[in-house]
């Protein structure tokens, strides 16, 4: 059947015009973006759907897991009551990085209920001339959520590492005008990226988010790179302070910067693959998706759109780890290390500056 728009089509069908893995003219076939075969009634699963359906079950299954660890944690909240000045930041970040699993766990749901309803293909949105699933717009409102989540949870992690190396360095944080000054930049920047992810979802230009995205995830990436190396500096330098007879401040501060280490180079990884994914992706999808996306075969385009969700799950699972970690204990082992450093100053010599063992080197 000759079409010019897929709602030329009948039922859930979809127009393939121009596509050259077909000498056809225009068309009309199964969604191959959603993989579902059966045509015409197009009500069957293929080896696209199913192998969809297995990615995102996996992916909802990761994030159940997550929740659990989760709901111990508000447990934990809920029963101290109150949440102390040296843990706020490191709350907010647990809190964030639990809110974007959370979001991403409802959004795989939808994924879910959205392929193994393929009769619902038929949903129309006002000046867009393809059809969409009755789920999507569910979907794309999960989708803005995670990622504004995925990005607070990010920026307050740096504010942890901020409060790592300023009490590492016998600072005292409250009273430090350049980190209160970065505190408010964090939330202006946080409170302009909400705003502006808000207004584009509001407008319906879903497919500008990932553009829009591609700023702050690149500069988080920078940052991360820049601030790990810095605070790995600052960290180092302490060690070669501490005296060797001091095992427990040495221990602290290798654990704090084996732990930072680790944090940075998942997040960063995940953020360039986020990069790289979604650049491919917005080509494709300005190219026509359709072209790279035959019927009856599992489209290359989506597989390559999944990797960049996987990263936004490694991204949030990684941040979520590391909160998790500091707000159960690891802030109060950053803190004792620093009142160690501060009773060693006062019985140590200044003269006296052992260096690190090579162990301690490697490590870091």
């Amino acid at each position: 059947m000759a079409c010019e728009t897929d709602f030329d089509c009948p039922g859930t069908q979809i127009c393939y015009s121009n596509v050259g893995w077909s000498d056809a003219d225009p068309f009309c076939e199964c969604s191959s973006w959603y993989g579902w075969t059966g045509f015409p009634e197009c009500g069957s699963l293929g080896p696209h759907a199913k192998l969809a359906l297995f990615i995102h079950i996996c992916e909802a299954f990761v994030c159940f897991c997550f929740l659990l660890a989760t709901s111990r944690d508000l447990s934990f909240i809920l029963r101290s009551r109150n949440i102390t000045r040296s843990k706020s930041t490191t709350y907010f970040s647990l809190l964030f990085s639990s809110s974007g699993i959370l979001f991403y766990f409802i959004w795989k749901l939808t994924d879910i209920a959205l392929i193994s309803t393929p009769e619902k293909n038929t949903a129309e949105i006002a000046g867009d001339d393809e059809k969409y699933h009755q789920f999507v717009v569910v979907k794309r409102v999960f989708i803005v959520l995670t990622v504004i989540c995925l990005i607070f949870s990010t920026l307050h992690i740096s504010l942890m590492w901020l409060e790592i190396a300023h009490s590492t360095d016998n600072f005292v944080i409250g009273r430090n005008a350049k980190f209160q000054t970065y505190k408010r930049k964090v939330f202006v920047i946080e409170c302009v990226y909400c705003l502006i992810l808000s207004i584009t979802a509001g407008l319906g230009y879903f497919y500008l988010i990932v553009v829009i995205a591609f700023p702050f995830i690149f500069g988080t990436g920078i940052s991360y790179t820049i601030g790990y190396v810095r605070l790995r500096k600052l960290i180092r330098a302490n060690i070669a302070e501490t005296s060797m007879e001091n095992t427990n401040q040495r221990a602290h501060f290798l654990k704090v910067i084996l732990s930072v280490k680790k944090t940075t180079e998942g997040v960063v990884l995940a953020v360039y693959l986020m990069l790289a994914s979604g650049l491919v992706y917005s080509i494709l999808i300005l190219l026509d998706w359709r072209q790279f996306s035959p019927v009856n075969k599992i489209s290359m385009i989506y597989l390559i759109n999944e990797i960049f969700i996987f990263a936004i799950l490694w991204a949030l699972s990684i941040v979520w780890i590391f909160s998790h970690n500091s707000f159960h204990g690891f802030s109060n082992s950053y803190s004792r290390s620093s009142q160690l450093m501060s009773a060693s100053d006062s019985k140590t010599p200044t003269s006296i500056r052992a260096e690190p063992s090579l162990e301690d080197n490697q490590s870091l």
